[in-house]
């Protein structure tokens, strides 16, 4: 069987599930079902890549029939069981050995592994998309990965894995997150038995906001307006919600931001609060609510209140 050529750049995407086809070549069904999966994904973007790049995909759909062909009669059932058991056995594999004290690099590797696995599953399912058991494990298993790859670069012990924050000294984790309860869920073979109610692996701490971080910006007023707006307003408290078991700290009291009716934001600031929107929603995926509340808040002063006038 032929090797494939170098992965493009254009394609870096993919290069993640063709490491694990090549890792796993000792399992053929597993391995051909990592190249498929980075097949299937490199398809999808092939109108979006230089037709140079085209030769390599042919390349890896030749190198995919090849493997089909090595597979003999195997269901589709046994296949689908078996990929899903690989990354289920991998990913109990590195949480066993992290909640054990082993942080090394190999763990952290495993971790991931067993995330860019459990994403190779989605193409068993009719609507790619992942069971939340299998989902939530994916999204822990990239989460550990960075974690214990950044405390080993910055030589400090890493943040304890979920359900073990109670008690822990010299966590890395942000401070007041070690008084959360972890959320009560349904017992799980994945996990190795902890004190208390098993850790929810969607539970990941938010990242640690930054030192002097002012989320929120204010223009100044306009020069001849008659009517300035009042910051006098009583500030409305924040009344904590309850999301599956956890209650949210109160947040400072925020004063009311003033919308003028007759502005009219341009096309510019449209754009970029859009673009501030984005980057919240990319912080709330890794729970960094610190940082996607300081886009959110620079969004609205670009869309309600004027620019501040360049002095001539």
């Amino acid at each position: 069987m032929s090797t494939l050529p170098e992965t493009p750049p254009s394609l870096k995407s993919v290069k993640a599930y063709l490491e694990q086809g090549k890792l796993r070549a000792s399992d053929p069904v597993v391995s051909y079902h990592c190249n498929l999966y980075a097949l299937q994904e490199a398809m999808a973007m092939r109108a979006k890549i230089p037709k140079a790049d085209m030769g390599f995909i042919m390349a890896l759909m030749d190198h995919v029939e090849a493997q089909k062909k090595t597979l003999g009669d195997v269901d589709a059932a046994s296949m689908q069981a078996q990929v899903e058991n690989a990354a289920a056995d991998l990913f109990q594999k590195a949480d066993d050995a992290d909640r054990g004290g082993n942080h090394g690099l190999q763990v952290a590797k495993d971790f991931l592994a067993s995330a860019n696995i459990f994403e190779v599953c989605k193409q068993f399912m009719d609507d790619q998309s992942l069971p939340e058991d299998m989902a939530e494990k994916a999204k822990y298993g990239k989460w550990r990965f960075v974690e214990l790859c950044k405390a080993a670069k910055e030589r400090r012990a890493p943040a304890p894995p979920r359900g073990m924050e109670e008690g822990t000294e010299g966590s890395s984790e942000p401070p007041g997150t070690s008084a959360i309860e972890p959320q009560a869920q349904p017992h799980a073979d994945y996990l190795s038995p902890p004190v208390g109610p098993p850790p929810s692996y969607m539970d990941l701490p938010p990242a640690s906001p930054a030192v002097g971080m002012q989320p929120t910006i204010a223009y100044p007023p306009q020069v001849g307006d008659s009517a300035q707006p009042s910051f006098d307003a009583p500030s409305v408290p924040h009344v904590p919600q309850a999301y599956g078991g956890y209650t949210a700290p109160p947040m400072m009291p925020q004063h009311p931001m003033p919308v003028n009716p007759a502005f009219k934001p341009s096309l510019v600031a449209c754009a970029e609060a859009q673009g501030l929107c984005k980057s919240a929603a990319d912080c709330l995926a890794f729970q960094d609510h610190v940082t996607a509340l300081a886009s959110l808040q620079q969004a609205i002063a670009l869309l309600t209140q004027p620019p501040p006038q360049v002095p001539q």
